[in-house]
This record gives structure tokens, C-alpha cells and sequence, in this order.
């Protein structure tokens, strides 16, 4: 009887200690993932900027202006995105 309160015991620690790993990581990931994508974004972010100057000095044409605002539009996006798994990661982590 305390053989089996012993093992379920241990058996409990190893799982908590498994999750709280788990949980680290996987916000850890998150982490670095929104430093990532922010740097992306603000990159993509100038390289709008400086594609819609192109345009209207009439040195890039609409389908690059376009191509580049797309691209912008997608990094806005992705970090947005990250942004709400890093917080979801954040509540998940606190919430244990």
C-alpha cells in the first residue's frame, strides 16, 4: 500500500516536472519567435516606406510597390500572430 502511494507519488513529481519543461520551452520558442518576427516587421516596415518614395519619384512601378506592401502586410500579420502565441504561452506558463 505505501509502495503504490510512493510510485504514484513519484510518478506525479516526474509528470509535473516533465510539464513545467515543457511549458518553458515552448515559451521560450514563443519568445523568440516575436523578437524574430519584430525585427521582420521592421524591416519589411523601411522597405515599405522606402518602396511607396519609389513610386511616387516614379523609380518603381505599381506591381513592385504592390509586391513590397504585400510583403509588409504578411510580416503585420506573422507578428500579430506571435504576438497572441506569446501571450497565450505567457497565461499557460503563469497559469500552473
Amino acid at each position: 500500500m505505501l509502495d503504490v502511494a510512493v510510485a504514484k507519488k513519484d510518478s506525479s513529481e516526474l509528470q509535473i516536472k516533465q510539464d513545467v519543461i515543457t511549458l518553458y520551452q515552448e515559451f521560450k520558442l514563443e519568445q523568440k519567435l516575436l523578437v524574430i518576427s519584430s525585427k521582420n516587421k521592421q524591416s519589411a516596415e523601411v522597405n515599405n516606406t522606402i518602396a511607396q518614395k519609389d513610386f511616387f519619384n516614379a523609380q518603381i512601378s505599381i506591381d513592385q510597390v504592390s509586391a513590397v506592401a504585400e510583403k509588409y502586410n504578411k510580416l503585420v500579420v506573422d507578428f500579430e500572430t506571435n504576438i497572441f502565441k506569446f501571450q497565450t504561452s505567457l497565461e499557460r506558463s503563469s497559469n500552473r
